[in-house]
């Protein structure tokens, strides 16, 4: 959740390869995806403001609290 929050907010992520994140994120747009902890990408400024710039752009698509609420209601409404 973390990662969507930072998205939302603009914020590049910086993650290990392993694990659920790469289901939405877009390494090199929106995101930096590493084999192992390694912050020396970090020191490039304008890689940093266009990861910041797609970070902004890919929050436009994720959905928001209330919607994901909606669509669990919706769910929990079809089962019963």
């Amino acid at each position: 959740m973390a990662a969507a929050e930072a998205q939302a907010a603009g914020v590049p992520v910086l993650s290990w390869s392993a694990g659920g994140l790469w289901e939405f994120l877009t390494p090199g747009a929106d995101s930096i995806r590493t084999r192992k902890p390694d912050l020396t990408s970090l020191r490039d400024r304008a890689l940093i403001e266009r990861l910041k710039a797609g970070a902004r752009k890919a929050a436009q698509h994720c959905r928001t609290w209330s919607t994901a609420a909606e669509e669990f209601a919706a769910f929990l409404e079809g089962i019963r």
